[in-house]
């Protein structure tokens, strides 16, 4: 049995919520990553996509430091694993490697090409996952309700298609 996974489903569940009670309650604003990375872009970009929406004002540059905390719980829930073990590797896994190119070039440009597919997703869908499984459905949005539920389908397809 794999012991890299201590952290109790239900307790993070609890405390994800938790978060975004307070979050709303201090901030006044959603839970969602997806506009964190969209300040990465205005900030190195005059593109007025970006710009143009009160959402990206300077003035809700804090969602930057939503994207520094995910990085720092995942630190630190690595680094207090009985079990943790840190090696620098390219390999993601026999299924991902069974399906991305074996050059390591073409497989970061698939990987990279994937990743804007899921900004501009996100960004269509006015939000992400994130927002919309977890604030959306808690706030009994039908539009969050309704946009999870395709995020999943479509994730559970692509995945038996890559995967099958």
């Amino acid at each position: 049995m794999n012991n890299l996974v201590i952290w109790n489903g239900i307790l993070s569940g609890f405390a994800i919520g938790i978060y975004v009670f307070l979050q709303l309650w201090v901030t006044g604003k959603p839970l969602g990553v997806s506009t964190g990375y969209g300040y990465l872009c205005v900030m190195y970009s005059k593109d007025p996509y970006f710009c143009v929406n009160e959402e990206y004002s300077s003035q809700n540059f804090w969602r930057l430091w939503f994207i520094l905390g995910i990085f720092l719980g995942g630190l630190i829930a690595a680094l207090t694993s009985p079990d943790f073990n840190y090696a620098l590797q390219w390999n993601m896994g026999e299924y991902y490697d069974a399906n991305l190119p074996s050059n390591i070039y073409l497989k970061l440009l698939v990987l990279f090409f994937a990743g804007i597919l899921i900004g501009l997703g996100a960004r269509m869908a006015n939000g992400c996952t994130s927002a919309h499984a977890i604030y959306g459905v808690a706030c009994l949005s039908l539009h969050s309700l309704i946009i999870a539920i395709l995020f999943f389908v479509s994730a559970t397809i692509t995945g038996q298609i890559l995967f099958s």
